[in-house]
């Protein structure tokens, strides 16, 4: 998965999920402390664009990959682009913060949100 500096959050939430259908992403205006999740008052708005939220240049594009933990894709996001991300997994009919599990990879996360 890819993500481009002119799109809007809530297409990356769609994008997101169509490639991994067991999980969200929802972005931050802070990161969250290592274990705990995230503040829901501090989620940014679903019409921002990613241009406006980060810090990356105009050729820049995210690459998100299956095989990365949850942990490495948050640090990633944060380091590099100025971006807070939480990663939710599916729980039945709830979506739960992967805080606990962000050493799993997307994968075994998606698994785990699709199994349930």
């Amino acid at each position: 998965m890819k993500m481009h500096l002119n799109q809007k959050i809530t297409d990356i939430k769609k994008e997101f999920n169509d490639f991994f259908p067991g999980l969200s992403v929802e972005f931050y205006t802070k990161p969250h402390k290592e274990g705990h999740g995230s503040d829901v008052h501090e989620q940014i708005g679903e019409e921002a664009l990613l241009k406006d939220i980060s810090s990356m240049s105009e050729d820049e594009v995210i690459d998100i990959d299956s095989t990365m933990t949850v942990g490495e894709i948050e640090m990633h996001f944060q380091d590099k682009y100025g971006i807070s991300i939480q990663i939710f997994r599916k729980s039945k009919d709830i979506w739960l913060q992967t805080s606990a599990t962000d050493h799993w990879t997307l994968e075994h996360q998606n698994i785990k949100g699709l199994e349930s």
